[in-house]
């Protein structure tokens, strides 16, 4: 049996819907239920690639940036070393981080009038 090795990258939790994920251990699992609305989204454990015992746990969550934000202050309020959290399939047009990227409502309406100017320019 393998142990938990903690990377900076997460291993993505095993669902196609937004989710946030922490390591096992500490207070990490007390401040995620707190963060998802355990009560409601319940909370998941699963592997990393290669691992048979389980070293993350998850939740799924309809509001990303709310759970990030939970998850943050309550990481440095607790003083967290390490890898402390990652959200997943993140919806775009909420301002929310996806794949490294970042884009709101207003940034598309930008590009979409641009690119309309563009062609018809």
């Amino acid at each position: 049996m393998a142990s938990c090795t903690y990377t900076t990258l997460f291993p993505p939790p095993p669902t196609n819907l937004p989710s946030c994920a922490v390591p096992l251990g500490g207070s990490n699992s007390t401040i995620l239920d707190s963060c998802c609305n355990g009560e409601v989204n319940l909370i998941r454990t699963y592997s990393g690639p290669g691992v048979s015992n389980d070293c993350y746990q998850y939740c799924n969550t309809a509001d990303v940036k709310s759970v990030q934000n939970c998850l943050s202050q309550n990481m440095n309020m607790y003083g967290v070393v390490g890898p402390g959290f990652q959200c997943f399939n993140a919806v775009e047009g909420r301002g929310v981080e996806n794949s490294g990227t970042k884009f709101g409502v207003g940034a598309k309406w930008i590009f979409m009038i641009w690119a309309v100017g563009f062609i018809l320019g």
